[in-house]
């Protein structure tokens, strides 16, 4: 088993290191923009080894011991996958966070290389419309080359996403095709997907999950809100032990009296603000549901279940 990971991650490194785009500027200076992205890991850039190396004009190889070398000028650097530890020409060096596969691609500490080949680098912030930055890219020079590269800045935040199958909370969401055409049927609440990837949306505020939904590539645009508040993670209908009439209610976004609170929050998502108030003969809830034309829909709960709903 050891024996073909270790052989599909060769065929990666040979491949990948085939894909980046370069151009030579007026300066003779060869600026190249990487396919693929770095992320972030605990305050730790990873970047794909085997396209920056290809950029920088170095070596990744293999050997019989399933090691890999990056080697640069006259600088080498000993790794395994998986392992805090490397070697730069023989010397034995610790990193907080190991050399590991992401996205099929060998991903390295972006500290690590610069140490080792003695570069230099510099940094780019994008900007949310709420004023906050985010590492949008990080540039990496040489005497010869400028290598950007792109970094996906939210990825450990929904790493335990792009897993396979999760259930998406429409109620929350935007969903587009690929082409970017609006969907607006076929899709129930908590329907199961397929994520495959996350990213910044072009518009710094949002993020766009790519998924699939019964053989259809779709893009589901949520804000970015610090949460993960659109999809579970783990079956709610296994969670949630519901009637099939209320789960069909609830998949479809509608709401009746009866209906706990628990049901009401899944169907409709969540409330814009809410009220509660104890007594000694039981507890009284609003839950007001306020939208962009000015409207606005009021319910009310006792004891954790809908009596009665006003617009």
């Amino acid at each position: 088993m050891k024996k073909f990971i270790f052989s599909i991650i060769g065929v990666l490194i040979v491949c990948s290191s085939l894909v980046f785009n370069g151009v030579v500027s007026a300066e003779d200076t060869t600026s190249s923009v990487l396919n693929g992205s770095g992320v972030i890991i605990k305050n730790t850039t990873l970047i794909p080894a085997a396209e920056f190396m290809k950029a920088i004009g170095g070596q990744v190889v293999i050997n019989e011991k399933k090691e890999i070398t990056l080697s640069y000028l006259s600088t080498n650097i000993l790794i395994q996958v998986n392992s805090k530890y490397a070697k730069i020409n023989n010397v034995k060096t610790f990193f907080n966070i190991p050399s590991q596969i992401i996205d099929g691609k060998l991903m390295i500490p972006l500290q690590l290389v610069k140490s080792a080949f003695k570069l230099d680098y510099s940094v780019n912030y994008g900007t949310t419309y709420l004023g906050g930055q985010y590492l949008e890219s990080i540039v990496v020079n040489t005497d010869k080359v400028s290598v950007t590269i792109m970094i996906n800045d939210i990825y450990e935040r929904f790493q335990d996403l792009i897993v396979g199958k999760a259930w998406l909370w429409t109620t929350n969401v935007y969903i587009e095709d690929l082409s970017g055409n609006p969907i607006y049927d076929g899709i129930d609440n908590l329907a199961e997907v397929d994520v495959t990837a996350v990213k910044r949306n072009e518009d710094s505020d949002y993020i766009n999950v790519y998924l699939i939904h019964k053989g259809r590539n779709l893009v589901a645009i949520i804000k970015d809100d610090g949460s993960k508040i659109s999809f579970f993670v783990k079956s709610p209908f296994k969670r949630y032990k519901f009637s099939q009439k209320q789960w069909n209610e609830i998949k479809q976004t509608t709401i009746s009296i009866g209906m706990t609170e628990e049901m009401v929050y899944l169907s409709w998502g969540p409330f814009t603000r809410q009220s509660t108030d104890t007594y000694g003969w039981g507890t009284s809830s609003m839950w007001v549901y306020e939208y962009d034309d000015g409207l606005a829909d009021y319910l009310f709960f006792y004891d954790g279940v809908l009596t009665s709903m006003s617009e």
